[in-house]
């Protein structure tokens, strides 16, 4: 058990984790209450997890069918944060939570060999070499002040210079959000939480998981009709239900036009 980085998204009518819709208890999968406590503790720190598990917890979007393998997904996460528990756990596995505002990076990583050191600096400097390959995005949470999201470096390869930037940012952000920590315009979101790791089973039946729910997407079905299908018992249904949840809006319900040509898109992609 430990914590792990997680979809902030809730489900709109239960509360619960938007990315774990379609559970038999995904109603109490929720995290730890909020007891509106001010951000006093500042978390920034790096995190790392394998791509299928990052999948399952909505921490990344669905991938390519052999993308898991020798893939990672890192997380930095820079923010002023509370931490609240649950007892019982909720759902029975989830024991405590962290809420809280500032930003996170998100790093997928291919090709990671065992040579290299499981480290958000090691990973820039192979990155730069060539060793490896890594593509980023960075998302604001709970604030949205432009003059401190503008620090944060745009779209580009992740090298050791943007790398700085990052860290910079996060030292910003916490100067910023410890003097605005009663700002009613600050909304704390659950970013963390301490949970006993998802089991999985092997990246590739991860990645058939995400093709089986990306095609059924594309054919505009919804996730319970996907999990009733005849196949449906041979996928992984915990990466399923993640795929659903991070690939439509409503995590469970019938896909949108726009969701089912990005489906169609993502499939042609994996065919070439």
């Amino acid at each position: 058990m430990g914590w792990l980085p997680i979809d902030p998204r809730l489900d709109p009518t239960t509360q619960a984790f938007a990315v774990f819709a379609g559970t038999s208890n995904a109603g109490e999968m929720k995290p730890a209450p909020y007891n509106a406590e001010r951000l006093l503790s500042y978390y920034g720190k790096e995190a790392s997890v394998s791509m299928s598990t990052a999948i399952t917890l909505g921490v990344t979007p669905a991938v390519s069918m052999d993308a898991t393998y020798n893939s990672w997904v890192f997380t930095f996460d820079a923010m002023m944060y509370a931490e609240t528990s649950a007892s019982p756990a909720n759902g029975g596995i989830i024991f405590a939570t962290r809420w809280g505002a500032g930003f996170r990076m998100t790093l997928q990583v291919w090709n990671l060999n065992a040579n290299i050191n499981l480290s958000l600096g090691a990973v820039a400097a192979s990155s730069e070499l060539g060793v490896v390959r890594a593509s980023y995005e960075i998302v604001g949470y709970g604030f949205a002040d432009p003059n401190i999201l503008g620090r944060l470096p745009g779209p580009g390869r992740f090298d050791r210079q943007n790398y700085q930037h990052i860290i910079d940012a996060g030292t910003a952000i916490q100067q910023y959000l410890v003097q605005h920590a009663q700002d009613p315009a600050i909304t704390p979101v659950p970013f963390q939480v301490l949970m006993a790791t998802p089991a999985l089973s092997s990246p590739l039946g991860a990645s058939q998981a995400v093709v089986f729910a990306m095609r059924n997407i594309a054919k505009g079905r919804s996730l319970e009709k996907a999990l009733k299908g005849s196949n449906a018992p041979r996928f992984q249904e915990a990466v399923v239900r993640s795929t659903y949840a991070s690939v439509t809006s409503n995590g469970s319900g019938v896909p949108s036009a726009n969701e089912i040509g990005y489906a169609k898109d993502w499939l042609q992609f994996e065919r070439n």
